[in-house]
């Protein structure tokens, strides 16, 4: 059975980016068009922030005041 789409496979996400230079009141002075990226076959799992640095952390041992 099709999906709501009406197409056999399951629909891919793209990232497109569009960049434009502008000059220091906002004009637009280049446009390097659109560009698509497509999605990449294998996701490396990251964590979104880096481990703590503070001082009571630095050691690794965590800290129940942080």
């Amino acid at each position: 059975m099709a999906n709501a789409t009406g197409l056999d496979h399951p629909p891919t996400s793209y990232l497109t980016l569009r960049v434009y230079r502008v000059d220091r009141h906002g004009t637009i002075t280049r446009d390097s068009g659109k560009v698509t990226v497509p999605p990449a076959e294998e996701v490396e799992a990251f964590s979104a922030f880096p481990p703590c640095q503070c001082p009571l952390h630095r050691d690794g041992e965590a800290d129940s005041r942080c």
